[in-house]
């Protein structure tokens, strides 16, 4: 029941944040803001699976382009960019292969291996008091983002086991 709950207190601030989709106005009901999420979700999954690589060939060497964003939360407010990281990391199968674009503080943090080269994209709530990020898999070329700025990543949103923990990370990502 408690899962259900934050379920559906996140499908209210998403009809509250609907503007940021552009099919719908604020008159749109929870079901339709549910139907576009999953449609586009849906969507992705088919995408990605469709495009696995083959052994023997040549991994891309250009730049990603990001032309359609399934997850833009730079259009939604703090508090329900906090709320939907949270449901990425409580239930991040729905998510997976999926296209997300997020600003926050970029954070440099050291690696397991020690060499400070990992980055990450946190978001805090309203108040400041609690944060939640995903890990930034830079593009293979691309420039490390200058830390402890406000920057916007996007990249596909991806999850991975260390140490018997899952982590999500977004991959072949972009800083701007």
């Amino acid at each position: 029941m408690k899962r259900r709950f934050g379920f559906i207190l996140l499908c209210g601030f998403m009809a509250l944040e609907c503007a940021a989709f552009p099919a719908f106005g604020r008159e749109s009901s929870v079901m339709d803001v549910l139907k576009a999420g999953m449609a586009a979700a849906e969507t992705a999954a088919e995408a990605s699976s469709e495009e696995e690589t083959l052994p023997g060939e040549e991994e891309e060497t250009e730049a990603p382009v990001y032309d359609q964003v399934d997850y833009d939360l730079t259009k939604f407010s703090e508090t329900m960019v906090y709320g939907l990281l949270y449901d990425m990391a409580a239930a991040p199968d729905k998510y997976e292969g999926t296209v997300v674009k997020m600003k926050g503080i970029i954070e440099k943090r050291d690696s397991s291996e020690g060499d400070g080269k990992s980055f990450y994209c946190v978001a805090y709530d309203e108040t400041n008091c609690c944060s939640i990020g995903l890990e930034l898999m830079l593009f293979e070329g691309s420039k490390q983002p200058k830390a402890n700025r406000e920057m916007t990543a996007v990249g596909v949103f991806e999850t991975f086991r260390d140490g018997g923990s899952n982590y999500c990370k977004l991959e072949k990502a972009l800083v701007q």
